[in-house]
């Protein structure tokens, strides 16, 4: 399928139209696929599902060959700041898991691990936990830390592998099958075990006001999930929304006020202020949303 054509919804596979036009997909680099790109407002077309409101971008099916060759040390050097941001995240599934007293330390499954922050963090929380990650240089990253992170996909999973907690942090708007994703993820749920996904939130106040100049429109997002969206995900997978909540995440000064400069300043260069180099910043605009879901049955 190529740019610009339509075909049948991500989710529900109601009919589609074209929403707005964006770059063309024809000559797309790794660079493009980066976790820390700031080209916001770069994206491929978007069309809207006239059934679901889900937005998609054709003609990126085969993005996974991307993720593959990525190189990020950007997203590496902000490990500090991003485990702050993991480790807030895990409390707050922890708490409304309602997981009660165990003999055994509960099993987690990352998605979209990276370079094990998140595991790092679960780990050291008492959690039995592990990841897969399609991303070479970023799994090796892991394993030279001596983190369980597959190399790959859930499909490296054993079959009958089960976990009472799996994140998808950011992952189901890079994936050009969210539907499936998630179908797989909640078979490898255990009794009453909880999925957690973050994505941000087209609904949300800055996406609407902002439109396509919302930092959430990237080339690496093929995929735009509203709460009404989501809520159609979570249907077709037989899952049943435990909470819908907003995380925090946390950025280095110099990091947040680079993208700010560039977002208000297009390509002026202002350095960020050499005093405030190590200051981490708590940052929520309220425009992702954490859901925790669990299988219907």
């Amino acid at each position: 399928m190529t740019a610009g054509g339509s075909g049948a919804c991500w989710i529900c596979g109601g009919a589609t139209e074209l929403e707005s036009r964006g770059r063309a997909v024809t000559a797309l680099a790794v660079q493009s696929f980066q976790i820390t790109d700031s080209e916001y407002g770069e994206a491929a077309d978007i069309h809207r599902c006239r059934d679901c409101g889900f937005r998609m971008c054709f003609g990126l099916e085969n993005v996974l060959e991307f993720y593959r060759d990525l190189v990020d040390p950007e997203y590496e050097a902000g490990r500090a700041e991003r485990s702050l941001q993991m480790r807030r995240l895990l409390q707050t599934v922890l708490e409304r898991g309602e997981f009660g007293p165990r003999e055994h330390p509960l099993r987690l499954l990352d998605v979209g691990a990276g370079s094990g922050i998140l595991v790092e963090g679960a780990r050291a929380m008492g959690l039995d936990a592990d990841g897969v990650e399609p991303s070479r240089w970023l799994a090796e990253i892991a394993e030279g830390r001596g983190l369980p992170v597959r190399r790959g996909d859930l499909s490296v999973l054993p079959p009958d592998a089960r976990y009472d907690v799996i994140t998808l942090i950011d992952v189901i708007e890079h994936v050009p099958d969210p539907r499936g994703l998630v179908d797989e993820a909640a078979r490898h749920l255990a009794d009453r075990g909880i999925l957690a996904i973050v994505t941000p939130d087209l609904g949300s106040v800055p996406a609407r006001i902002l439109g396509r100049r919302w930092w959430h429109v990237r080339m690496a997002h093929i995929g735009y999930f509203s709460n009404a969206s989501m809520q159609a995900l979570l249907d077709r997978t037989n899952l049943r929304r435990a909470a819908t909540l907003r995380p925090w995440w946390y950025f280095r000064f110099p990091y947040l006020f680079e993208r700010l400069q560039k977002f208000v300043l297009g390509r002026i260069v202002v350095r960020s202020p050499r005093a405030l180099e190590n200051v981490v910043v708590p940052l929520n605009l309220l425009d992702s949303m954490l859901v925790l879901a669990r299988r219907a049955d």
